[in-house]
């Protein structure tokens, strides 16, 4: 039999995966100002979540699951405002700074309702620290990354971007 660790451990990777690449489909498609990039996904997670109450037979109207999901939203549709400027790596890396120091501070505090989080053992909340410190030292680092996103290209002209440059799709065609 499996143990439980193993099957969470399991579901992490298949997680990071997932989540890691949800918006590499962004480098390569023309996404506007993302509103409708954003409503997509926003129905795509919704079916997901219709499907998963399906399978497991709880259907539950939950406020605060509103509330957290409209607040994601909104985030959600600066991400390819985000995208098109400081590029996927940095956006992504400052995202994910900032769930990392927002849910230290949740449960090293218990805010927002949540039970603070008791520690006995000074090695693991060293850990905790050091791993938060880590996060915002390699956000500063990579903060020096200058992307190369390439602007828009325009659909009349034979692939050239408002500089000359002919875009990655036009140079990709070309090749082949």
């Amino acid at each position: 039999m499996v143990s439980d660790d193993a099957v969470g451990y399991i579901a992490a990777c298949i997680a990071i995966f997932f989540f890691g690449s949800n918006y590499v489909v962004l480098k390569f498609v023309k996404t506007g100002d993302g509103v409708v990039f954003q409503w997509l996904m926003g129905c795509g997670i919704l079916t997901v979540g219709y499907i998963a109450q399906a399978i497991t037979g709880t259907f539950t109207f939950a406020l605060k699951g509103i509330l957290g999901g409209s607040l994601w939203a909104l985030g959600n549709l600066m991400v390819v405002p985000i995208i098109k400027l400081v590029g996927l790596g940095v956006g992504f890396l400052c995202w994910s700074t900032g769930n990392l120091v927002m849910g230290y501070f949740v449960g090293k505090f218990g805010l927002f309702g949540t039970d603070k989080e008791v520690m006995d053992n000074a090695g693991k909340q060293a850990m905790n620290i050091i791993g938060v410190i880590l996060g915002v030292v390699a956000l500063v680092i990579f903060s020096f990354v200058r992307p190369d996103v390439p602007d828009e290209v325009d659909d009349e002209s034979d692939g050239e971007d408002s500089k000359g440059r002919k875009s990655a799709e036009v140079e990709n065609r070309l090749l082949l």
